[in-house]
């Protein structure tokens, strides 16, 4: 009822809201009890990084050939933002830059389904990388790698990179995670 006042809409909406969180496992619902923002579930980490890696996958694949001068430019620009922010630490406008430089290529990709997939999934991805950024994470060199590769006309090569760098960040918190277990 807090919710529903908060946004001055019925309860209807609210719960419909929150099963459908609870279906993707971003909530626990104690029913009668209370509702919470489900944990990080450490060994789902992989799995789900490497759904998003052969997303992304297939993001340049598919945007490859509409790549354009303008769009190496807004990568370029979005990339030298993200660099100017990880010196800064500043770790949401590392975020922010990084999400805007892989959006492009959805963008470019045109695929409804293809992006929905994704966006569901970079709701679970965010926590995590939001923790890979505090923890000084960056991508800006695995995209300077990306974009030279794309610029030489190597789509299998860059189809790898961009799967790597996804999954360079899974290793990355997995090793965290591991290390604070013990």
């Amino acid at each position: 009822m807090e919710i529903a006042a908060y946004f001055g809409v019925s309860r209807t909406p609210v719960r419909e809201a929150i099963q459908l969180l609870a279906d993707q496992h971003l909530i626990e619902v104690f029913p009668g009890r209370e509702s919470r923002v489900a944990p990080v579930d450490h060994a789902k980490l992989q799995e789900v990084y490497l759904i998003m890696a052969e997303l992304h996958g297939l993001a340049v694949r598919l945007a490859y050939d509409k790549l354009t001068p303008e769009c190496f430019s807004t990568l370029e620009q979005t990339n030298e933002r993200m660099a100017q922010a990880h010196q800064a630490h500043d770790q949401e406008k590392m975020l922010a830059a990084d999400e805007q430089f892989h959006q492009v290529f959805f963008q470019l990709a045109d695929n409804d389904f293809l992006s929905s997939f994704s966006n569901t999934l970079l709701a679970h991805v965010l926590r995590l990388e939001n923790l890979f950024f505090t923890l000084s994470g960056n991508s800006v060199t695995e995209h300077e790698a990306l974009l030279k590769t794309l610029r030489q006309k190597d789509l299998e090569l860059a189809v790898t990179q961009v799967k790597r760098n996804w999954l360079n960040t899974a290793a990355t918190l997995a090793q965290y995670f591991a290390e604070a277990r013990q």
